[in-house]
Protein backbone atom coordinates (compact mmCIF):
# COMPACT_ATOMS: atom_id res chain seq x y z
CA UNK A 1 0.00 0.00 0.00
CA UNK A 2 1.49 3.32 -1.02
CA UNK A 3 1.69 5.77 1.86
CA UNK A 4 -0.40 8.90 2.02
CA UNK A 5 0.83 12.46 1.90
CA UNK A 6 0.19 15.07 4.52
CA UNK A 7 -1.52 18.02 2.87
CA UNK A 8 -1.65 20.76 5.46
CA UNK A 9 -3.04 24.25 5.85
CA UNK A 10 -0.83 26.74 7.68
CA UNK A 11 -2.15 29.29 10.13
CA UNK A 12 -0.44 32.56 10.95
CA UNK A 13 1.07 32.56 14.43
CA UNK A 14 2.10 36.18 14.27
CA UNK A 15 1.52 38.91 11.75
CA UNK A 16 2.68 41.22 14.48
CA UNK A 17 4.87 39.54 17.05
CA UNK A 18 2.66 40.48 19.98
CA UNK A 19 -0.59 39.24 18.40
CA UNK A 20 -2.35 35.87 18.54
CA UNK A 21 -2.65 33.29 15.77
CA UNK A 22 -5.56 33.36 13.38
CA UNK A 23 -8.02 30.49 13.65
CA UNK A 24 -7.98 27.95 10.85
CA UNK A 25 -8.33 24.27 10.19
CA UNK A 26 -6.31 21.62 8.48
CA UNK A 27 -6.80 18.37 6.65
CA UNK A 28 -4.78 15.33 5.80
CA UNK A 29 -5.51 14.13 2.29
CA UNK A 30 -4.91 10.66 0.93
CA UNK A 31 -4.04 11.36 -2.69
CA UNK A 32 -4.94 7.85 -3.83
CA UNK A 33 -8.37 7.49 -2.17
CA UNK A 34 -9.24 11.17 -1.55
CA UNK A 35 -10.05 10.35 2.09
CA UNK A 36 -10.10 13.54 4.20
CA UNK A 37 -9.44 13.66 7.93
CA UNK A 38 -10.52 16.98 9.51
CA UNK A 39 -8.84 18.53 12.55
CA UNK A 40 -10.40 20.49 15.40
CA UNK A 41 -9.35 23.98 14.35
CA UNK A 42 -6.12 25.68 15.36
CA UNK A 43 -4.14 25.97 18.56
CA UNK A 44 -3.86 29.39 20.14
CA UNK A 45 -0.35 30.41 21.16
CA UNK A 46 0.52 33.20 23.56
CA UNK A 47 3.25 35.40 22.10
CA UNK A 48 5.69 36.54 24.75
CA UNK A 49 7.50 39.35 22.90
CA UNK A 50 11.05 40.19 21.82
CA UNK A 51 14.13 41.92 23.19
CA UNK A 52 17.41 43.15 21.75
CA UNK A 53 20.53 41.02 22.12
CA UNK A 54 23.22 42.76 24.15
CA UNK A 55 26.63 41.83 22.74
CA UNK A 56 30.04 42.39 24.40
CA UNK A 57 31.72 45.69 23.60
CA UNK A 58 35.34 44.73 24.28
CA UNK A 59 35.96 42.39 21.35
CA UNK A 60 38.60 43.51 18.87
CA UNK A 61 38.65 42.97 15.12
CA UNK A 62 40.44 39.76 14.17
CA UNK A 63 39.25 37.86 17.24
CA UNK A 64 36.50 35.27 17.40
CA UNK A 65 33.26 37.24 17.69
CA UNK A 66 30.42 36.33 20.08
CA UNK A 67 27.08 36.93 18.37
CA UNK A 68 24.72 35.82 21.15
CA UNK A 69 24.13 37.29 24.56
CA UNK A 70 23.51 35.94 28.04
CA UNK A 71 22.16 32.49 28.99
CA UNK A 72 22.87 29.30 27.04
CA UNK A 73 22.71 29.38 23.25
CA UNK A 74 22.87 26.28 21.04
CA UNK A 75 22.17 24.92 17.53
CA UNK A 76 23.57 27.77 15.40
CA UNK A 77 22.92 28.11 11.67
CA UNK A 78 24.37 30.70 9.28
CA UNK A 79 23.24 32.13 5.94
CA UNK A 80 23.10 35.41 4.00
CA UNK A 81 20.21 37.43 2.65
CA UNK A 82 20.00 39.08 -0.77
CA UNK A 83 21.40 42.34 0.65
CA UNK A 84 24.57 40.57 1.83
CA UNK A 85 23.78 40.50 5.55
CA UNK A 86 25.31 37.56 7.36
CA UNK A 87 22.48 36.07 9.44
CA UNK A 88 22.93 33.66 12.35
CA UNK A 89 19.98 31.87 13.95
CA UNK A 90 20.19 29.85 17.16
CA UNK A 91 18.17 28.57 20.10
CA UNK A 92 18.38 30.66 23.27
CA UNK A 93 17.89 28.54 26.41
CA UNK A 94 17.30 30.38 29.69
CA UNK A 95 16.61 26.96 31.23
CA UNK A 96 16.73 23.32 30.20
CA UNK A 97 13.05 23.23 29.18
CA UNK A 98 12.77 26.76 27.77
CA UNK A 99 13.84 27.85 24.30
CA UNK A 100 13.51 31.06 22.31
CA UNK A 101 14.55 32.21 18.85
CA UNK A 102 17.89 33.99 18.80
CA UNK A 103 18.91 35.81 15.62
CA UNK A 104 21.86 38.12 14.91
CA UNK A 105 23.06 39.79 11.71
CA UNK A 106 25.73 42.06 10.27
CA UNK A 107 26.64 43.56 6.90
CA UNK A 108 30.33 43.66 7.92
CA UNK A 109 30.67 40.52 10.04
CA UNK A 110 34.40 40.96 10.72
CA UNK A 111 33.56 44.11 12.67
CA UNK A 112 32.56 43.04 16.21
CA UNK A 113 30.60 46.26 16.74
CA UNK A 114 28.45 45.75 13.62
CA UNK A 115 26.29 42.92 14.98
CA UNK A 116 22.64 43.40 15.96
CA UNK A 117 20.18 40.81 17.20
CA UNK A 118 16.94 39.82 18.87
CA UNK A 119 15.64 37.17 21.22
CA UNK A 120 12.06 36.36 20.17
CA UNK A 121 9.78 34.49 22.57
CA UNK A 122 6.99 32.50 20.95
CA UNK A 123 6.17 30.13 23.82
CA UNK A 124 7.76 29.24 27.14
CA UNK A 125 8.64 25.76 25.92
CA UNK A 126 11.80 24.49 24.24
CA UNK A 127 12.07 25.34 20.54
CA UNK A 128 14.73 25.28 17.85
CA UNK A 129 15.15 27.09 14.53
CA UNK A 130 16.96 27.08 11.18
CA UNK A 131 17.04 29.87 8.55
CA UNK A 132 17.95 29.96 4.84
CA UNK A 133 17.66 32.13 1.72
CA UNK A 134 14.70 31.22 -0.51
CA UNK A 135 14.29 32.54 -4.07
CA UNK A 136 11.32 31.93 -6.33
CA UNK A 137 11.73 32.07 -10.14
CA UNK A 138 9.04 34.66 -10.90
CA UNK A 139 9.43 38.40 -10.21
CA UNK A 140 6.58 38.40 -7.70
CA UNK A 141 7.77 35.25 -5.90
CA UNK A 142 9.17 35.43 -2.39
CA UNK A 143 12.92 36.10 -2.38
CA UNK A 144 14.33 36.41 1.09
CA UNK A 145 14.84 34.59 4.38
CA UNK A 146 12.68 31.66 5.41
CA UNK A 147 13.09 29.48 8.46
CA UNK A 148 11.62 26.38 10.05
CA UNK A 149 11.14 25.48 13.68
CA UNK A 150 9.79 22.85 16.06
CA UNK A 151 8.18 23.33 19.45
CA UNK A 152 8.92 20.51 21.85
CA UNK A 153 6.39 20.87 24.67
CA UNK A 154 3.20 21.45 22.70
CA UNK A 155 4.51 19.33 19.80
CA UNK A 156 4.06 21.38 16.65
CA UNK A 157 6.17 22.49 13.70
CA UNK A 158 6.14 25.63 11.62
CA UNK A 159 7.97 28.14 9.46
CA UNK A 160 8.60 31.87 9.28
CA UNK A 161 9.50 34.51 6.69
CA UNK A 162 11.73 37.56 7.17
CA UNK A 163 11.63 39.97 4.24
CA UNK A 164 14.02 42.47 5.82
CA UNK A 165 16.37 41.34 8.58
CA UNK A 166 16.96 44.98 9.61
CA UNK A 167 13.25 45.62 10.20
CA UNK A 168 11.43 45.46 13.50
CA UNK A 169 10.55 41.82 14.32
CA UNK A 170 6.91 42.95 14.49
CA UNK A 171 7.00 42.78 10.69
CA UNK A 172 8.17 39.15 10.55
CA UNK A 173 5.60 36.41 9.92
CA UNK A 174 5.45 33.09 11.77
CA UNK A 175 3.20 30.13 10.85
CA UNK A 176 2.49 26.79 12.47
CA UNK A 177 1.28 23.64 10.75
CA UNK A 178 -2.01 22.28 12.03
CA UNK A 179 -2.24 18.63 12.98
CA UNK A 180 0.72 18.67 15.32
CA UNK A 181 4.15 17.02 15.27
CA UNK A 182 4.21 14.26 17.91
CA UNK A 183 7.54 13.78 19.68
CA UNK A 184 9.32 16.43 17.58
CA UNK A 185 13.07 16.11 17.23
CA UNK A 186 14.53 18.30 14.49
CA UNK A 187 13.88 20.78 11.68
CA UNK A 188 16.26 22.02 9.00
CA UNK A 189 16.23 24.01 5.77
CA UNK A 190 18.89 25.00 3.22
CA UNK A 191 19.14 27.75 0.63
CA UNK A 192 16.70 26.72 -2.08
CA UNK A 193 14.85 27.72 -5.20
CA UNK A 194 11.12 27.10 -5.74
CA UNK A 195 9.87 23.78 -7.07
CA UNK A 196 6.53 22.86 -8.56
CA UNK A 197 4.97 19.83 -6.93
CA UNK A 198 4.30 17.10 -9.49
CA UNK A 199 1.42 15.72 -7.40
CA UNK A 200 -0.07 19.14 -6.61
CA UNK A 201 0.76 21.35 -9.64
CA UNK A 202 -0.59 24.54 -8.05
CA UNK A 203 1.95 24.24 -5.25
CA UNK A 204 5.28 26.11 -5.61
CA UNK A 205 7.92 26.56 -2.96
CA UNK A 206 10.98 25.16 -1.18
CA UNK A 207 11.51 21.86 0.61
CA UNK A 208 12.76 21.29 4.14
CA UNK A 209 13.03 18.47 6.72
CA UNK A 210 11.18 17.71 9.93
CA UNK A 211 11.71 14.67 12.15
CA UNK A 212 8.93 13.58 14.48
CA UNK A 213 6.76 10.55 15.21
CA UNK A 214 4.46 10.01 12.23
CA UNK A 215 1.06 8.64 13.25
CA UNK A 216 -1.38 8.36 10.39
CA UNK A 217 -3.71 5.68 9.03
CA UNK A 218 -1.85 2.35 9.43
CA UNK A 219 1.48 4.06 10.18
CA UNK A 220 3.15 4.72 13.51
CA UNK A 221 6.80 5.53 12.79
CA UNK A 222 9.07 6.85 15.53
CA UNK A 223 11.68 9.46 14.51
CA UNK A 224 10.29 9.57 10.98
CA UNK A 225 11.79 11.94 8.38
CA UNK A 226 9.29 14.20 6.65
CA UNK A 227 10.55 15.96 3.53
CA UNK A 228 8.18 18.91 3.57
CA UNK A 229 7.16 21.02 0.55
CA UNK A 230 5.84 24.47 1.53
CA UNK A 231 3.57 26.35 -0.86
CA UNK A 232 5.14 29.80 -0.43
CA UNK A 233 3.60 31.08 -3.66
CA UNK A 234 0.09 30.11 -2.55
CA UNK A 235 0.87 31.09 1.02
CA UNK A 236 -1.25 28.66 3.04
CA UNK A 237 -0.49 25.03 2.30
CA UNK A 238 2.11 22.33 2.08
CA UNK A 239 2.61 18.63 1.59
CA UNK A 240 4.72 16.39 3.80
CA UNK A 241 6.30 13.34 2.16
CA UNK A 242 7.00 11.08 5.08
CA UNK A 243 9.14 7.99 4.64
CA UNK A 244 7.01 4.89 5.30
CA UNK A 245 10.15 2.72 4.99
CA UNK A 246 9.31 0.76 1.83
CA UNK A 247 12.69 1.53 0.20
CA UNK A 248 15.95 2.47 1.99
CA UNK A 249 15.40 2.37 5.75
CA UNK A 250 15.70 5.77 7.43
CA UNK A 251 13.73 5.52 10.69
CA UNK A 252 14.59 5.96 13.48
CA UNK A 253 16.23 8.95 11.78
CA UNK A 254 18.36 11.84 13.00
CA UNK A 255 20.57 14.67 11.77
CA UNK A 256 19.16 15.38 8.27
CA UNK A 257 20.83 17.77 5.84
CA UNK A 258 20.16 18.91 2.28
CA UNK A 259 21.69 20.95 -0.55
CA UNK A 260 19.97 22.48 -3.59
CA UNK A 261 21.27 22.48 -7.18
CA UNK A 262 18.44 24.32 -8.89
CA UNK A 263 16.58 21.50 -10.63
CA UNK A 264 17.20 18.84 -7.94
CA UNK A 265 18.40 18.60 -4.37
CA UNK A 266 20.48 16.06 -2.48
CA UNK A 267 19.63 14.90 1.04
CA UNK A 268 21.50 12.93 3.69
CA UNK A 269 20.24 11.43 6.95
CA UNK A 270 21.45 9.19 9.76
CA UNK A 271 19.55 5.92 10.14
CA UNK A 272 19.89 4.40 13.62
CA UNK A 273 19.55 0.61 13.61
CA UNK A 274 19.54 -1.05 17.04
CA UNK A 275 21.38 -4.10 15.72
CA UNK A 276 23.76 -2.85 13.04
CA UNK A 277 24.41 0.68 14.30
CA UNK A 278 24.33 4.01 12.48
CA UNK A 279 24.11 4.26 8.69
CA UNK A 280 24.27 7.16 6.24
CA UNK A 281 21.37 7.26 3.75
CA UNK A 282 21.56 9.49 0.66
CA UNK A 283 18.59 10.46 -1.50
CA UNK A 284 18.41 12.79 -4.49
CA UNK A 285 15.07 14.42 -5.23
CA UNK A 286 14.19 15.62 -8.73
CA UNK A 287 10.75 17.17 -8.11
CA UNK A 288 9.85 17.28 -11.81
CA UNK A 289 10.25 13.47 -11.86
CA UNK A 290 9.27 12.34 -8.34
CA UNK A 291 8.93 14.73 -5.38
CA UNK A 292 8.20 11.94 -2.89
CA UNK A 293 11.18 11.43 -0.55
CA UNK A 294 10.26 7.77 -0.06
CA UNK A 295 9.96 6.83 -3.73
CA UNK A 296 12.71 8.80 -5.43
CA UNK A 297 14.64 6.43 -7.74
CA UNK A 298 17.93 7.95 -6.54
CA UNK A 299 18.66 6.58 -3.07
CA UNK A 300 21.18 4.37 -1.32
CA UNK A 301 22.78 3.58 2.03
CA UNK A 302 26.27 4.85 1.24
CA UNK A 303 28.24 4.49 4.48
CA UNK A 304 28.32 3.30 8.08
CA UNK A 305 28.72 6.22 10.45
CA UNK A 306 27.01 9.19 12.07
CA UNK A 307 26.53 12.98 12.03
CA UNK A 308 26.38 13.43 8.24
CA UNK A 309 26.49 16.76 6.44
CA UNK A 310 26.15 17.24 2.67
CA UNK A 311 27.38 19.79 0.11
CA UNK A 312 27.38 19.93 -3.68
CA UNK A 313 28.22 22.05 -6.70
CA UNK A 314 27.54 21.67 -10.41
CA UNK A 315 30.52 22.28 -12.69
CA UNK A 316 28.46 21.90 -15.85
CA UNK A 317 29.58 18.30 -16.32
CA UNK A 318 27.47 16.88 -13.50
CA UNK A 319 26.92 17.23 -9.81
CA UNK A 320 29.90 17.03 -7.45
CA UNK A 321 28.52 15.80 -4.13
CA UNK A 322 30.39 15.36 -0.86
CA UNK A 323 29.18 14.01 2.48
CA UNK A 324 31.22 14.52 5.65
CA UNK A 325 30.50 12.06 8.45
CA UNK A 326 32.09 10.37 11.46
CA UNK A 327 33.40 6.82 11.37
CA UNK A 328 34.89 5.89 14.74
CA UNK A 329 37.40 8.63 15.59
CA UNK A 330 37.76 9.88 12.00
CA UNK A 331 35.92 12.50 10.02
CA UNK A 332 35.51 10.98 6.58
CA UNK A 333 34.20 12.16 3.24
CA UNK A 334 32.24 10.07 0.77
CA UNK A 335 32.15 11.90 -2.55
CA UNK A 336 30.72 11.56 -6.04
CA UNK A 337 31.72 13.16 -9.34
CA UNK A 338 28.53 12.03 -11.14
CA UNK A 339 25.63 13.35 -9.03
CA UNK A 340 25.50 10.34 -6.74
CA UNK A 341 25.74 7.47 -9.21
CA UNK A 342 29.15 6.33 -7.89
CA UNK A 343 30.92 7.05 -4.59
CA UNK A 344 34.48 7.01 -3.23
CA UNK A 345 35.78 7.64 0.30
CA UNK A 346 38.55 9.79 1.77
CA UNK A 347 39.64 10.79 5.29
CA UNK A 348 39.55 14.43 6.38
CA UNK A 349 41.02 14.14 9.88
CA UNK A 350 40.56 13.12 13.51
CA UNK A 351 37.44 14.53 15.12
CA UNK A 352 33.67 14.66 15.10
CA UNK A 353 30.48 16.65 14.42
CA UNK A 354 31.45 17.92 10.95
CA UNK A 355 29.74 20.42 8.69
CA UNK A 356 30.57 20.68 4.98
CA UNK A 357 29.88 23.46 2.48
CA UNK A 358 30.76 24.17 -1.16
CA UNK A 359 32.04 27.61 -2.15
CA UNK A 360 32.50 27.65 -5.90
CA UNK A 361 34.22 24.36 -6.71
CA UNK A 362 35.96 24.02 -3.33
CA UNK A 363 34.60 21.95 -0.44
CA UNK A 364 35.13 23.33 3.08
CA UNK A 365 34.73 21.07 6.11
CA UNK A 366 34.69 22.24 9.74
CA UNK A 367 34.86 19.73 12.58
CA UNK A 368 35.67 19.46 16.29
CA UNK A 369 38.64 17.69 17.83
CA UNK A 370 39.70 17.81 21.48
CA UNK A 371 37.74 20.97 22.21
CA UNK A 372 38.99 22.88 19.15
CA UNK A 373 37.42 23.74 15.79
CA UNK A 374 39.31 22.90 12.61
CA UNK A 375 38.76 23.80 8.96
CA UNK A 376 40.00 21.76 6.01
CA UNK A 377 39.45 22.22 2.26
CA UNK A 378 39.38 20.09 -0.87
CA UNK A 379 39.81 21.54 -4.37
CA UNK A 380 39.46 18.21 -6.17
CA UNK A 381 35.89 17.26 -5.29
CA UNK A 382 36.58 15.63 -1.92
CA UNK A 383 39.40 13.22 -2.76
CA UNK A 384 42.29 15.02 -1.00
CA UNK A 385 41.97 17.39 1.97
CA UNK A 386 44.29 20.14 3.16
CA UNK A 387 46.09 20.29 6.50
CA UNK A 388 43.46 21.50 8.98
CA UNK A 389 43.59 25.04 10.38
CA UNK A 390 42.40 25.80 13.92
CA UNK A 391 39.63 28.41 13.96
CA UNK A 392 38.93 29.12 17.66
CA UNK A 393 41.45 31.49 19.29
CA UNK A 394 40.75 30.28 22.84
CA UNK A 395 41.94 26.62 23.00
CA UNK A 396 39.67 23.87 24.26
CA UNK A 397 36.42 25.86 24.36
CA UNK A 398 34.40 24.43 21.45
CA UNK A 399 31.42 22.34 22.56
CA UNK A 400 31.42 18.90 20.93
CA UNK A 401 27.78 18.05 20.29
CA UNK A 402 25.47 17.40 17.36
CA UNK A 403 24.86 20.44 15.13
CA UNK A 404 27.19 22.65 17.18
CA UNK A 405 28.94 23.90 13.99
CA UNK A 406 27.64 25.47 10.77
CA UNK A 407 29.49 26.78 7.69
CA UNK A 408 28.58 29.32 5.05
CA UNK A 409 30.35 31.40 2.42
CA UNK A 410 33.31 32.96 4.24
CA UNK A 411 32.15 32.28 7.79
CA UNK A 412 31.68 29.60 10.43
CA UNK A 413 29.66 29.57 13.68
CA UNK A 414 29.88 27.25 16.65
CA UNK A 415 28.86 26.74 20.29
CA UNK A 416 31.59 27.94 22.67
CA UNK A 417 31.93 27.61 26.43
CA UNK A 418 34.81 30.02 27.11
CA UNK A 419 32.53 32.16 29.27
CA UNK A 420 30.26 31.14 32.13
CA UNK A 421 27.57 29.93 29.71
CA UNK A 422 27.25 28.57 26.17
CA UNK A 423 27.54 31.24 23.48
CA UNK A 424 27.48 31.33 19.69
CA UNK A 425 30.76 32.49 18.16
CA UNK A 426 31.59 33.56 14.60
CA UNK A 427 34.84 33.61 12.65
CA UNK A 428 35.53 34.42 9.02
CA UNK A 429 37.90 32.54 6.76
CA UNK A 430 39.64 33.69 3.63
CA UNK A 431 37.82 33.21 0.35
CA UNK A 432 38.64 36.65 -1.05
CA UNK A 433 36.63 39.79 -1.54
CA UNK A 434 33.30 40.24 -3.37
CA UNK A 435 33.16 41.81 -6.85
CA UNK A 436 32.90 45.55 -7.22
CA UNK A 437 29.65 47.23 -8.23
CA UNK A 438 28.86 46.50 -11.89
CA UNK A 439 29.05 49.23 -14.49
CA UNK A 440 25.89 49.36 -16.61
CA UNK A 441 25.85 51.04 -20.02
CA UNK A 442 23.08 51.37 -22.58
CA UNK A 443 20.31 53.63 -23.85
CA UNK A 444 19.19 56.12 -21.20
CA UNK A 445 16.61 58.02 -23.28
CA UNK A 446 14.58 55.77 -25.51
CA UNK A 447 11.08 54.77 -26.51
CA UNK A 448 8.89 52.37 -24.57
CA UNK A 449 8.23 49.17 -26.47
CA UNK A 450 11.61 49.21 -28.22
CA UNK A 451 14.31 46.67 -27.24
CA UNK A 452 17.69 48.15 -26.28
CA UNK A 453 21.00 46.45 -25.46
CA UNK A 454 22.46 46.92 -21.98
CA UNK A 455 26.00 45.93 -21.07
CA UNK A 456 27.17 44.78 -17.63
CA UNK A 457 30.78 44.47 -16.45
CA UNK A 458 32.33 44.02 -13.00
CA UNK A 459 35.86 43.78 -11.65
CA UNK A 460 36.75 41.24 -8.97
CA UNK A 461 39.60 42.24 -6.58
CA UNK A 462 40.84 38.63 -6.53
CA UNK A 463 40.42 38.23 -10.32
CA UNK A 464 37.84 35.51 -9.63
CA UNK A 465 35.32 34.82 -12.38
CA UNK A 466 31.90 36.44 -12.16
CA UNK A 467 29.37 33.61 -11.82
CA UNK A 468 26.33 35.78 -12.58
CA UNK A 469 24.84 39.25 -12.69
CA UNK A 470 21.62 39.72 -10.70
CA UNK A 471 19.61 42.44 -12.47
CA UNK A 472 16.49 44.32 -11.42
CA UNK A 473 15.02 46.33 -14.31
CA UNK A 474 12.71 48.35 -12.01
CA UNK A 475 9.70 47.56 -14.20
CA UNK A 476 8.55 44.43 -12.38
CA UNK A 477 11.14 42.22 -14.09
CA UNK A 478 14.23 40.62 -12.61
CA UNK A 479 16.83 38.62 -14.47
CA UNK A 480 19.89 36.52 -13.67
CA UNK A 481 22.55 36.65 -16.38
CA UNK A 482 24.51 33.45 -15.93
CA UNK A 483 28.24 33.24 -16.64
CA UNK A 484 30.90 32.60 -15.85
CA UNK A 485 32.52 35.83 -17.07
CA UNK A 486 36.10 36.81 -16.47
CA UNK A 487 36.85 39.70 -14.13
CA UNK A 488 36.36 42.80 -16.28
CA UNK A 489 34.63 40.85 -19.07
CA UNK A 490 31.39 42.41 -20.28
CA UNK A 491 28.14 40.78 -21.25
CA UNK A 492 25.18 42.33 -23.09
CA UNK A 493 21.47 41.53 -23.00
CA UNK A 494 18.46 43.19 -24.60
CA UNK A 495 15.58 44.57 -22.57
CA UNK A 496 12.30 46.21 -23.51
CA UNK A 497 10.50 48.62 -21.19
CA UNK A 498 6.85 48.00 -22.04
CA UNK A 499 5.58 51.32 -20.69
CA UNK A 500 6.97 54.79 -20.39
CA UNK A 501 8.56 56.10 -17.22
CA UNK A 502 11.80 56.60 -15.36
CA UNK A 503 13.54 53.41 -14.27
CA UNK A 504 16.62 52.70 -12.19
CA UNK A 505 18.32 49.57 -13.44
CA UNK A 506 20.32 47.95 -10.62
CA UNK A 507 22.69 45.00 -10.78
CA UNK A 508 24.96 43.04 -8.49
CA UNK A 509 27.78 40.69 -9.41
CA UNK A 510 28.26 37.32 -7.74
CA UNK A 511 31.66 35.64 -8.01
CA UNK A 512 32.36 31.91 -8.26
CA UNK A 513 32.95 31.80 -4.49
CA UNK A 514 29.38 32.89 -3.88
CA UNK A 515 30.32 36.40 -2.76
CA UNK A 516 27.88 39.12 -3.85
CA UNK A 517 29.12 42.68 -4.28
CA UNK A 518 27.37 46.06 -4.01
CA UNK A 519 24.81 47.42 -6.45
CA UNK A 520 25.59 49.34 -9.61
CA UNK A 521 22.83 51.41 -11.21
CA UNK A 522 21.78 53.24 -14.36
CA UNK A 523 18.78 55.56 -14.65
CA UNK A 524 16.85 55.42 -17.92
CA UNK A 525 13.91 57.48 -19.17
CA UNK A 526 11.48 55.82 -21.55
CA UNK A 527 8.75 58.04 -22.97
CA UNK A 528 5.77 56.30 -24.48
CA UNK A 529 6.35 54.86 -27.93
CA UNK A 530 4.55 57.76 -29.66
CA UNK A 531 6.71 60.86 -29.67
CA UNK A 532 5.51 64.43 -29.09
CA UNK A 533 8.21 66.93 -30.02
CA UNK A 534 7.76 69.52 -27.29
CA UNK A 535 10.80 71.52 -26.15
CA UNK A 536 9.50 71.53 -22.59
CA UNK A 537 9.64 67.70 -22.49
CA UNK A 538 13.27 67.67 -23.57
CA UNK A 539 14.05 70.20 -20.87
CA UNK A 540 12.15 68.26 -18.17
CA UNK A 541 14.03 65.05 -18.93
CA UNK A 542 16.72 66.54 -16.71
CA UNK A 543 14.18 66.53 -13.85
CA UNK A 544 12.75 62.96 -13.69
CA UNK A 545 10.00 63.61 -11.12
CA UNK A 546 8.59 66.64 -12.97
CA UNK A 547 9.01 64.77 -16.24
CA UNK A 548 6.83 61.89 -15.01
CA UNK A 549 4.14 64.31 -13.80
CA UNK A 550 4.00 66.08 -17.17
CA UNK A 551 3.99 62.74 -18.97
CA UNK A 552 0.96 61.70 -16.97
CA UNK A 553 -0.88 64.98 -17.58
CA UNK A 554 -0.23 64.82 -21.32
CA UNK A 555 -1.23 61.13 -21.47
CA UNK A 556 2.16 60.13 -22.86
Amino acid sequence: MKKTKLFLEAVVIIAVVLSLILPSSAVVTNKETNDIKPFDGSTQIDIQGFKAVKLPENIRAGENIPVSGVEDDILPSICKDLDGHTVITYTNQPSFSEGHMGISWSDTPDDPMSWDGWIISITEDDMFFDTALIQGPEPDDYKDLMGVYMQMGEEFSGYYTIEDITSDPAEWLFYNWQGGAPEPEYACISDMTFYQDLNYPDMWGPFNFYIYREIYDIYDITSCPICFHTDIRGGTGGVGYFDAQSEELTAPASDPDMVDLGDRFHTIIQYNNETTGEHIVWKKIVPAEQPDYEYTPYQDTIATGENPSIAAFDDGKGGNVAVAYVDGSDVKCIYSFDDGENWDTSTIGLGGYPDIYAIGDIFYCAYIYSGDLYLSTSDDGGEIWSTPEQINDEPGTVVAEENAVDLYSGGVVWVDERNADLDIYYASFEIGDPPEAPTITGETNGDAGTPYPYTFVAEDPDLDDIAEFIVNWDDGNEETIEGPFGSGESTTVNHTFAVGGTFEITARAKDVNGLIGPKGSLTVIMPRSRTIDLPILKFLQNYPILFKIVQHLLGL
